[in-house]
Order: structure tokens, then sequence, then C-alpha cells
């Protein structure tokens, strides 16, 4: 055998059992990682936090209860399909056809890893959502490893409709929204299954960056960053945002138009333009419905940001007795509906009758603080409460519910007294009582 063919001989020898050797340290990477991670069965209990609602008597919301996540559970058929199409356009264009994880997008991101490069664009729905659902953010192989290893598990056990339901109610949208319902309950104050093309692909656009692209943040709209003037403008064609440099306009949620002098004018596209492009690119959406869309994405109008909790000292009543009586975990994370008593209408009439006199009981009484509960008498129902003059005011700790705390009952509690003694036949309704200074003992009230 000619030495150049034994050589070669000898290098594939060593190469092919490189390989193999790397192959076998895998598998045996896997087999021990694999203990350290969910079992199938815990795979398969997959419980996502859930938010308790509380309702008043006509079925208003009050108040989301949640932990670290706030969520209300949906199924994938009541998702707009919009939102599906436009998710998977935007996250994953393979997701019915991989079998959990991308070889073509890992390879890459392998190899721009090694050449110090930006990565992007790696992991796929079920990678993102076990990296959401069960591991830390943290950044190395090994990490990367469990993530392959439980997105195969996940594959294996469940259906890709399963998979991208539990994916699209976990995942965050901005604003401590979870998941599909909840983000289109707060930012359109809709239901995920009534939402348009033009809100659906503003959803899909979120998840990207939430905090960054939030409706109710600064970059709701892309912006330019400096001011052209005629001489800047005479040496340069600006038809696009590709003709301005990086520093000089800011990518946002949504596209905007700008003027750049008498004749010229840029659009600047937003993170939708993306999703509505590539929606078109996956044949969801036509070239004449991305451009219609995106005039009506100009036109959106996104729900009132809640800053504020309506009825808030009765709202926390409720939440404190739920807690107590089910625990703070089922409360926080068990997805509960409460519809209370609480009467809107009359909660209104309270609140206004508290905010009236709240001056006139200053001045008058030097009182700083009020409270009003209304109590329907053969039920014991209450129809509204107010636990303080302002709920957000320090000065006079408006948080404290004042209808329910402890405090001294000075003269009120006459009564009760007089209840006993009658009741038990030391007093009755004729006895005279001398209002005179007594002493009981060495004892002598002042304040007869």
């Amino acid at each position: 055998m000619p030495k150049k063919v034994r050589m070669i001989r000898w290098v594939l020898i060593i190469a092919g059992g490189g390989i193999l050797s790397l192959f076998v340290l895998l598998f045996l990477l896997a087999l021990m990682l694999n203990f350290t991670l969910p079992s199938v069965a815990e795979l398969a209990d997959m419980n996502l936090e859930e938010s308790t609602i509380i309702y008043d008597r006509e079925g208003n919301q009050l108040y989301a209860i949640h932990g670290e996540e706030n969520r209300i559970m949906t199924d994938l058929p009541d998702i707009s399909d919009y939102l599906v199409e436009a998710t998977i356009a935007t996250e994953d264009d393979d997701f019915y056809s991989h079998p959990g994880f991308d070889i073509k997008s890992l390879s890459r991101a392998l190899i721009n890893n090694i050449l110090g490069k930006p990565i992007s664009g790696a992991s796929t729905i079920t990678q993102q959502f076990i990296k959401i659902k069960y591991l830390s953010p943290e950044k190395s192989y090994i990490r990367k490893f469990k993530e392959l290893i439980l997105a195969i598990k996940l594959e294996i056990f469940f259906s890709k409709d399963e998979i991208l339901e539990m994916y699209l109610n976990e995942i965050p949208y901005g604003n401590n929204a979870y998941g599909a319902e909840l983000a289109a309950e707060v930012y359109f104050d809709k239901k995920a299954s009534e939402l348009t093309l033009a809100e659906s692909a503003i959803l899909a656009a979120i998840p990207n960056a939430p905090t960054y692209y939030s409706p109710y943040g600064n970059h709701t709209y892309s912006t330019i960053n400096v001011e052209f003037t005629e001489e800047m403008l005479a040496d340069r064609e600006i038809a696009t945002e590709d003709d301005l440099n990086e520093d000089e306009y800011s990518l946002g949620l949504i596209g905007q138009t700008y003027t750049l002098s008498e004749d010229d004018s840029v659009y600047i596209k937003g993170r939708v333009d993306i999703v509505l492009e590539r929606m078109v690119k996956e044949g969801y959406i036509t070239e004449s419905q991305m451009l219609a869309t995106l005039e009506d994405v100009q036109t959106v109008e996104f729900a009132e940001y809640r800053a504020n909790i309506a009825a808030p000292h009765f709202v926390f009543y409720v939440k404190e007795a739920l807690e107590e009586k089910y625990g703070t975990e089922l409360v926080e994370q068990g997805g509960l509906k409460v519809y209370t008593t609480l009467d809107p209408t009359m909660q209104d009439y309270a609140e206004e009758a508290v905010e009236t006199y709240k001056n006139s009981n200053l001045e008058n009484y030097g009182a700083s603080n009020s409270a009003l509960v209304a109590i329907q008498p053969e039920t014991g129902q209450i129809l509204a409460m107010v636990g303080s003059a302002e709920y957000g005011n320090e000065d006079i700790a408006g948080s404290v519910n004042m209808a329910t705390s402890l405090r001294q009952p000075g003269s009120s509690f006459k009564p009760i007294v007089y209840a006993l003694a009658f009741l038990n036949g030391v007093l009755s309704p004729a006895t005279v009582l001398y209002d005179v200074q007594t002493y009981f003992g060495t004892d002598s009230p002042q304040d007869y």
C-alpha cells in the first residue's frame, strides 16, 4: 500500500474516531444532564401561574391578583388566527416541520459565537418556551444543551398545537401581561379571539423586547434622532431608513413618516413592519393586505393605561380574606374567579360622598380622614366600601382601611353595655341613672 494512501487512511480513522468520541461524549453528557431536568410527567403537568380575578356584582373586573406573573389562560382555538400566524412567521417559520430545534440556525449561531459575531434567531418556539419556563437566563453551552434535550422531550410527548398553546400562554408581552389573552385585554380591552390583523401584528412584535416596545413607553413609534438641515440634505438622498446611519434613527413598535424638508419625507419602519413582511413571506397575507394593515396600525387605539385600582380598600379586603382561607399560593397562581357583592353604582356614590365632605370634615371637626361602608342589612352583603379619604395619600396613611382597622370604640360601645345589662336584668328602660360624679372604689370617671 503506497505511503500516501496509508496516511490518508490514518487521517480518516483518526477523524472518524474523533467524531465518534464526540458523539459518545455528547450522549453521556445528555444522559447525565437528563437526571437534573424535569421528567416527562413534570412536563405533562405544566400548570402555568394564572391570575385570580376579582369582579363586582355585575361582572366588571376590579383587580387581578397575581404573583410574579399576571396571566389569564386560554385555549389555542380561542386565540385569533392572525396572532397565531404572526407569531409563527416572526419567531419560528419552520415551527410545524422541525423536531424542536433548527440545525441551520444552531450551526450559524455556533459559528457566529466562535467568530465573536452577534447571535440571533437560533431558538425555536419550543426552545423559547423551555428557556422561559424551566431554565435560568445564563448563557452557557451547558444551558443550551439542556434546552435542546428538553425541547426534544417536549416535541416527543406533545403535539405542535399543544406546544404553541403553552407558548402563547407563557410569553411576556410587557406591562406585566403574560400570555395572549391578558395582553389582548391590557392593550386593546378585548379577548384574544377578537384581535384584528393590525392588533395581532402589534402583539407579535412586542415579545422581542417587551419593555422597549411597550405601547405605553417611549418607543411606540420609530424616531429620527437628528434634525437634518438643508446643507446636510444637499449631499444625501434619504428614501428609507436604510439610507440613515444607525445612530440617526431608532426603531420603534410602529413605523412613522418624517418630513425632512418641503420636498422630502422618509418613512421609518417599525417592528410591526417586520412582522407583517414576514407574514407576507410565509404566505399568510398578501402584499396588499400588508399595506392596508400598515395604514390601520397608524390609527389603532390602545386601551387606557390602568395604573389605578378600582375600589382598592374593598379589593384588598377580599384578597386578605381569600388568602386567609385558601393560602397565598393558590390565590396568586390558581386562576380563581371571585364574584363579590360590590355594587359599582353605590361604590361611585360612596366615593363621591367621601370626596365631597373631605374638606369640611377637616375644617369643622379636625378629621383628616374618613371612611364609608354600605351594607345590606338583610344579607350582610357589602355594597360599597371606601376605606379612607384618599387611597394614595401617605400623609393620612390612605392605604390603611379605616373601615376595618381596630380602634378605641369610645361611647359607641355604650349601647352594647346597656343591651347586656337589660338582657341580664341589671337595668331596665325605666332605670334612672344620676348624672353626678360617682366613685367605683378609688376610681372616679370625669367624663360623665
